[in-house]
């Protein structure tokens, strides 16, 4: 054997090279399919590829193809959707069709199969779990491409029905927490809460944490036709569920009301409505608020400084539907829409018809008035507070207030005694000044004051009144043009015989503003006239432990207006002889010192002596009450202070009438709110 003929034997031949080759060609791409269709998609799946009841409701199902990558396509290419149990990888077939002509394809792919397919019945679970994708049929082949599946859940039934038969049952009542079982709902409740809480079960099968209660709440109850209007939220597993009361759908009324719910699970499905939680609710309507009032500055009116010589009251009527616990804040300012106001004070309206709030100078008003020189317009109002609520503003009632006064300046409003007017002067011809004599007596006596100290600056401004006033009895107006220095009048005889003899404390100046409001007074000043003449002890009646005119003073018949004052007095046999006549005189008083006399409770009656009058005594009755008495006393809302009642009687002598001493009382005729005939 040759050489070359061995080497032939070692070596393959260009044949067997070639066929090599091809075989190996043949299997290149064995382990790659290398045509397959895309991925299937489906629009509207929830989280975990759950699909919504809202689909599962359709007649079919939309899926997509999102592309076929072959490289080599066919006009009749078609497809097969292919649905898949997970669990045993058994295939089926529930929708198929063309592709269509290559050049019309689009892609995604829309194509549809039978809601009906997709089945839940896995009873165990809470859902099914199936495979969809789409192969490709080649249409030069025939050979289908291998799908690449979605896997997606489907859920059917919903919370409280049976997988088994379909059945359905009514979710368990829900529970009341806050408001507790077996209490109301009302507005006392309202005060201090905002949110109702109650309780749902969650011990139904497959409950899930995706679950949500569909909450109602209203007046009605029915579990075929439940209001439209819910509240939805997430049912945590310990069931607790908090409903703002303002989230409420329908606005509460008295009445029974009716908790209930539904379950919604995470796909959509809804159970039957639950059975019903009655509460009864029982709610106070709004409370209707009225503007407040100051009843001493009710326009034209203005609050002056002799309103504030007593009590300055502004009240609050009860609002209408108002509770025991509501409670109003009162706020004084200027009526302006930018001032600051002022707060007088908080209180409840607990059982008060009308609610006061007492004003003073120099927390409130005195820093509304300020300097000014006129009337200043201001404002009164409350805020209403009810519970947590927000609170409400009432309508506002404007007032004016004027506390402008003539004369040298005081330090010590609102007291109408100032202290630096010069005191008064009362002078008889000897000259003494404050002390008459019996020789005075027999001349002019006069009364005069300066107009002010030698150091003040103060002068008249030409727009003032004064009156000079000697025991209650008043002497002018004098008109100051300005520039005066002094002022001075004659005091009557009969002033002087009539007040008579004692010392005299009442005698003063006053200053005013002629079309002002208030009046400013010096000090008083004491007087000494000295006796002349024959003097009358006062007359007397009947006074409580205190010294002051009460119910108990009066006669009559008790519960009824049918009262008087029983007046006494003592015969005096040198003076008061048979047939003369004694008239017993009175009137009523704003103020103690009888010198604001009050119109038309004058009273006089005479008697005439017999002396045979048992113990030298003989009584008149002041009467009647309604306009001789009870005026002197102020009713309780005023706020104004009791005034007097001043008794007194004369006697002819020796063709003079000689008038007794006063008898001058505070009179007392209110038991809270009631005067003495209820």
């Amino acid at each position: 054997m040759t050489a070359k003929q061995d080497l032939g034997l070692l070596r393959p031949g260009k044949r067997e090279l070639a066929e090599k080759s091809r075989d190996e060609l043949r299997f290149l791409r064995l382990d790659d399919p290398g045509v397959f269709a895309g991925k299937t998609t489906m629009d509207g799946l929830l989280n975990g590829n759950h699909v919504p009841k809202a689909l599962l409701d359709l007649t079919d199902i939309t899926i997509k193809l999102e592309s076929y990558d072959s490289a080599n396509p066919h006009d009749d290419d078609s497809y097969q959707i292919r649905l898949r149990n997970p669990d045993t990888g058994i295939a089926t077939t529930v929708g198929s069709g063309d592709l269509g002509p290559i050049a019309d394809r689009k892609w995604p792919l829309v194509l549809t199969f039978p809601s009906s397919e997709l089945l839940d019945n896995k009873i165990a679970e809470p859902s099914t779990a199936w495979d969809v994708g789409v192969r490709v049929i080649n249409g030069d082949t025939e050979n289908p491409t291998v799908p690449q599946y979605l896997t997606i859940r489907v859920d059917r039934f919903a919370p409280y029905q049976n997988k088994q038969t379909g059945d359905k049952s009514n979710p368990a009542r829900v529970s009341f927490v806050n408001p507790a079982p077996g209490s109301d709902l009302d507005s006392e409740w309202l005060l201090g809460n905002d949110h109702i809480e109650i309780d749902v079960p969650t011990t139904y099968g497959f409950y899930n944490l995706t679950d949500q209660v569909i909450i109602y709440f209203a007046d009605t109850y029915s579990q075929t036709a439940p209001p439209t209007a819910a509240i939805k939220v997430p049912l945590l597993s310990h069931g607790r569920v908090r409903i703002p009361v303002k989230d409420i759908p329908e606005a509460l009324t008295n009445g029974t009301w009716y908790a209930y719910c539904a379950i919604e699970d995470y796909s959509g499905n809804i159970s039957l409505v639950s059975l019903e939680r009655s509460i009864t609710v029982r709610i106070q309507p709004d409370a209707v608020l009225r503007p407040p009032r100051i009843p001493s500055a009710i326009k034209p009116d203005a609050l002056d400084l002799k309103d504030l010589q007593s009590h300055v009251y502004a009240e609050v009527d009860r609002p209408v539907n108002g509770l025991g616990n509501d409670k109003v804040r009162l706020y004084v300012a200027l009526n302006t829409p930018t001032a600051t106001p002022i707060l007088v004070g908080e209180k409840f309206l607990s059982n008060l018809r009308v609610i006061q709030f007492e004003l003073f100078y120099d927390q409130h008003l005195k820093t509304l008035f300020g300097a000014s020189d006129i009337d200043v317009d201001a404002k009164v109002y409350y805020e209403f507070v009810r519970g947590i609520a927000p609170p409400r503003k009432s309508p506002e009632q404007d007032f004016l207030i004027d506390f402008s006064y003539a004369g040298p300046d005081t330090g010590d409003l609102p007291d109408l005694t100032n202290k630096n007017m010069v005191k008064v002067t009362v002078i008889g011809n000897s000259g003494v000044a404050n002390v008459i004599s019996a020789e005075d007596l027999k001349g002019p006596i006069w009364i005069s004051t300066p107009m002010k100290e030698a150091a003040d600056t103060w002068t008249p401004e030409g727009n003032e009144e004064c009156f000079l006033v000697y025991e209650g009895n008043r002497f002018g107006p004098i008109a100051l043009l300005g520039g005066e220095t002094e002022i001075k009048r004659q005091i009557p005889a009969n002033i002087m015989e009539k007040v008579g003899p004692g010392f005299h404390n009442n005698n003063y100046w006053e200053i005013q503003y002629v079309d002002g409001r208030n009046t400013m007074s010096s000090q008083l000043q004491t007087v000494e006239v000295e006796k002349t003449r024959i003097t009358f002890e006062e007359p007397t009646f009947p006074l409580n432990s205190k010294g002051d005119v009460n119910c108990l003073s009066l006669e009559g018949d008790e519960g009824t207006t049918n009262l008087w004052l029983p007046v006494t007095v003592d015969i005096i046999k040198a003076y008061m002889p048979p047939t003369t006549i004694i008239t017993v005189h009175s009137y009523c008083a704003k103020d103690l010192l009888g010198l604001e006399p009050i119109a038309g409770t004058e009273f006089s009656e005479p008697y005439e002596i017999q002396g045979a009058e048992p113990d030298d005594k003989f009584v008149i009755n002041v009467k009647p009450y309604l306009t001789k008495i009870k005026p002197a006393q102020p009713t309780q809302d005023s706020g104004q202070e009791p005034g007097s009642i001043n008794v007194w009687y004369e006697v002819p002598v020796a063709g003079e009438v000689i008038d007794s001493t006063v008898n001058r009382k505070k009179v007392t005729l209110l038991s809270d709110d009631k005067y003495c005939e209820g």
